[in-house]
């Protein structure tokens, strides 16, 4: 194979001249090394060409986010080409370098033992993807190659597409995470080689919640705050009696593809944490559905129905103190900063059904009019665990 691959920048064109990038160095390495050509970059939640800001290495400059992802065509010995994903992990010595080591471990040993556990109607719904070539050496960042599920991707990280996510779906996605909470724990040994944070769902909650709660003050009425923190304060006593578990922690609808046939594929493992709040991967695809509350309602239902009567607890409280007020920081901050009519129109979208939801949950009003499940959910959770075993 050459030794270009694709198109550079011409030798007197700008930025040529720049310092050669670590980053974008070790990427063009692996490729070479891996024999496969980029089509696109994907850092920092951008998508970039193949183009100057790829070979001068801006792509890398720009963003803060420690992985880089990139679609790539493997053009090695194979006759056909086939399109996958390459994903370079953090440096080593970095804080976030054990993440790409336990993505690579998630998928080589873990996922497939769960996958082998879900129900066969569900197996046939979900689908994770498969390692072809990894590199754990710890001087080197981490990389994975593995299958590009073809497809479409389901939403950003912050909006689900309303054209795409329904109600079946819903009922797929929480079926998933339910059935992979409950045999990620189960069986502790399955999971000793993964490395993860720790978390306090109160202690992390509460930070967040001094970070974002600004916005709260500033959408909903005064007594909201005070009533957002009494409710983290009456929660501890539930959160304390609930046991670490490993959470997927980026259930979103960009690590989402609905594929050609139906089946959902899970993208994106390096964000495994263990804590204790059973809500912790709902709530994430919970607040992305805001163009549906019905669809939102729906997703809190189900999840409850397949939990003990402290989970609406723990949803209300992770929603107000976290992820919520988190999203509405968000849709404000992008409103301010944006002059383009159709952005601020869907920011003014996205903070007044969020403002609906965070009053409710602030208040247990709504989907949150009692403090316990839906009166079925202890037979539901019975049916589920006879089902699963």
């Amino acid at each position: 194979m050459t030794e270009s691959l694709g198109h550079e920048p011409e030798s007197g064109a700008e930025g040529s001249e720049q310092a050669p990038n670590p980053r974008l160095e070790q990427v063009l390495s692996d490729f070479k090394e891996l024999e496969v050509f980029p089509l696109q970059i994907i850092q920092g939640g951008m998508a970039y060409d193949i183009d100057r800001s790829f070979y001068t290495g801006q792509v890398f400059s720009q963003a803060d986010r420690p992985f880089t992802v990139a679609q790539v065509v493997d053009i090695g010995e194979s006759t056909s080409e086939n399109s996958l994903i390459y994903k370079l992990g953090p440096e080593p010595g970095s804080k976030d370098f054990i993440r790409g080591l336990n993505e690579i471990t998630f998928l080589k040993d873990i996922a497939p033992v769960i996958y082998q556990q879900l129900p066969q109607a569900l197996r046939e719904r979900v689908e994770f993807p498969e390692i072809k070539k990894s590199r754990t050496d710890p001087e080197k960042p981490t990389y994975l190659v593995e299958n590009m599920f073809k497809g479409e991707i389901l939403g950003t990280v912050h909006e689900g597409r309303s054209d795409l996510l329904d109600l079946e779906d819903i009922e797929t996605l929480v079926e998933f995470i339910d059935g992979f909470g409950r045999f990620a724990n189960t069986d502790q040994s399955l999971t000793t080689n993964i490395e993860t944070e720790h978390r306090s769902a109160v202690e992390h909650f509460g930070a967040r919640f001094d970070k974002w709660s600004p916005s709260l003050i500033e959408h909903l009425v005064e007594e909201s705050h005070a009533k957002a923190q009494a409710l983290l304060a009456q929660s501890k006593t539930v959160f304390d009696r609930m046991p670490l578990m490993l959470t997927a922690g980026d259930v979103n609808p960009s690590n989402l593809i609905k594929q050609e046939d139906g089946k959902l594929g899970f993208y994106d493992w390096e964000r495994l944490v263990r804590i204790n709040d059973p809500s912790s991967d709902y709530t994430f695809l919970f607040v992305t559905l805001f163009h549906d509350p019905g669809l939102q309602e729906q997703l809190y239902r189900m999840a409850a129905s397949r939990n003990d009567a402290d989970f609406p607890i723990c949803f209300r409280t992770n929603l107000v103190c976290n992820r919520g007020i988190g999203e509405l920081n968000w849709w404000n901050e992008l409103k301010k900063s944006s002059e383009d009519p159709e952005i601020i129109g869907r920011a003014d979208l996205a903070i007044d059904r969020l403002k609906v939801v965070l009053n409710d949950a602030i208040e247990g009003t709504g989907m949150w009019r009692s403090e316990t499940a839906p009166e079925d959910a202890t037979d539901r959770t019975s049916a589920n665990n006879q089902h699963l075993a």
